[in-house]
């Protein structure tokens, strides 16, 4: 949410004030706060003719595509076309996005294909999609199977829970089982993830909710196909089942909080956007700002256990634990620009502060 601040910087001299260091924090919270530096562009695929009966408007864009933007992201919609109208153009702003997002309400005959295959395939931007029926064996290939399960008969208020199995990074904090989805869920017609990287499956069934695929690995063995960058399946998006006035359901973001917060910490992994992984709920009960008589950094929250300092690019540049809810942090090792402090408590809740380093 924007916080817009009006500060009005007075040329800097030598002499670098406490009160001059903290108007630079103030000034830069606040455009970072608004997007300037962190906004990441996610290029959506989508269907533009898909439209919901109940409102004629199309069902990616009135979910997925608006979390992703009310998350600070820049959001391009792609109209899905046929390979032979693809532009060398086109495949520039899909090669050059943070993040290439397929939309659920694609048909996956738009990538059965040979060359649709291959050009999909072939983005070297990282991918990500809950989309199951466009990764069948017969479209793009991620996995073994040509079938994809359905449970549309759900009731729309059901928990669906995950057993997280992998050791990603994204359920730092929760315990499997997890509740992770509301209602009719889909998932690919397999357990077998052939070379990808399980991280989660649906509790009692092993189907999978989260696999990451590495680039330059084919997607299992035999499949001849594989990704030029990184390709993520995460999601139990459904679209089959029919609401109470018995129109069309387009079950496409209905996580739970928890499962809300992994799908918002994987893309902002994989996009480097690391400030949107921040648990706002401690916001008000840390304290960061600069010593100036010690040129320290001072970090301070109830139950402090870790201090990490990230760059602008995302890159861990410091990591240290702390002692008594308090962390002092010479800051020589620093370049001058943006960094970001995140501060870790005992019970592995996360908030981030923005600062910069003169």
């Amino acid at each position: 949410m924007k916080n817009p601040i009006n500060v009005k910087l007075k040329a800097i001299t030598m002499k670098k004030s406490i009160y001059l260091k903290r108007s630079i924090i103030t000034f830069a919270l606040a455009l970072l706060t608004a997007g300037s530096f962190f906004a990441q562009e996610i290029v959506y695929v989508y269907d533009s003719a898909r439209t919901r009966p109940q409102d004629t408007l199309n069902p990616d864009v009135q979910t997925t595509v608006q979390i992703l933007e009310n998350e600070g992201y820049t959001v391009t919609l792609f109209p899905i076309k046929a390979v032979g109208e693809i532009t060398l153009e086109d495949q520039d702003i899909l090669n050059n996005a943070d993040l290439v997002y397929i939309g659920r309400a694609l048909a996956s005959t738009n990538f059965d294909e040979q060359a649709e295959k291959d050009l999909w395939n072939g983005i070297t931007a990282p991918m990500m999609t809950a989309n199951m029926w466009a990764l069948r064996s017969h479209r793009m290939n991620w996995f073994n199977t040509e079938g994809c399960d359905s449970y549309n008969d759900v009731p729309l208020d059901s928990v669906i829970s995950v057993d997280i199995v992998g050791n990603d990074d994204a359920f730092d904090g929760f315990n499997s089982p997890m509740g992770y989805w509301i209602g009719p869920f889909n998932t690919i017609g397999t357990d077998d993830v052939g070379n990808g990287d399980l991280q989660a499956t649906v509790t009692g069934s092993s189907r999978p909710a989260f696999v990451r695929f590495a680039p330059g690995v084919e997607f299992y063995s035999g499949s001849v196909d594989q990704p030029a960058g990184d390709r993520i399946y995460f999601g139990l998006e459904a679209d089959g089942a029919v609401d109470g006035d018995g129109l069309q359901y387009y079950n496409y973001s209905d996580y739970t909080d928890d499962g809300m917060e992994v799908f918002l910490r994987v893309v902002a992994d994989i996009t480097g956007k690391v400030n949107a992984i921040d648990n706002k709920d401690l916001q008000l009960s840390s304290n960061v700002y600069f010593d100036q008589a010690a040129q320290n950094l001072v970090v301070e929250l109830e139950g402090l256990k870790k201090v990490e300092i990230i760059d602008i690019s995302g890159r861990l540049v410091y990591s240290s634990t702390a002692v008594e809810n308090q962390l002092n942090i010479n800051l020589d090792f620093a370049k001058s620009g943006m960094y970001l402090a995140r501060l870790i408590n005992n019970n592995n809740q996360v908030v981030t502060t923005k600062f910069v380093k003169q």
